[in-house]
């Protein structure tokens, strides 16, 4: 016979309950509070990739005026309107995405004001070079916007040349 108390083994045994719960909470809590960061890490990414399709769209509305539109009043008219809905857009980059994107967004701005003063001192110039680094610019932007939002790069060879 044994002189452990009648009670003991059911004290053992209510501690060894108690003690599974308290380890089942920690890790509960634990991978609640990492999906939590998961989800506000990728929060706006819906978001962020809207903001940043239509800063690309208007900078694009931008360049394509740029280059197919007579200089009279019309187009001065257009051109405010357009470059009106790039600075809101590009405020909206700034509002959401991360420093290396908005450098890149701000390196696509002024990659553009430059062909727009290059083509509006010489119309009929060649602008080869600064649509080369225009287009730079945008690869650079889409690139930094791909990493941020954790987008593979498309496979493939892809070239976008118009821009």
């Amino acid at each position: 016979m044994t002189d452990a108390p009648w009670w003991g083994t059911a004290l053992l045994a209510g501690l060894f309950g108690l003690g599974g719960v308290a380890v089942a909470q920690v890790v509960a809590i634990r991978l609640e509070g990492v999906r939590n960061r998961r989800e506000d890490q990728r929060r706006w990414h819906t978001e962020r990739r809207h903001v940043y399709a239509s800063f690309l769209a208007a900078a694009y509305a931008v360049y394509r005026h740029i280059r197919s539109s007579p200089r009279d009043e019309a187009y001065a008219l257009r051109w405010r309107e357009l470059t009106d809905d790039l600075t809101v857009r590009h405020q909206e980059v700034h509002l959401l995405a991360s420093t290396p994107v908005t450098a890149a967004a701000q390196a696509l701005l002024a990659q553009l004001r430059e062909f727009a003063e290059a083509t509006k001192r010489q119309p009929d110039g060649n602008h080869e070079a600064l649509r080369d680094s225009l287009s730079q610019a945008r690869m650079r932007f889409i690139s930094l916007v791909r990493a941020e939002l954790d987008v593979a790069e498309p496979g493939g060879s892809f070239t976008f040349r118009n821009f």
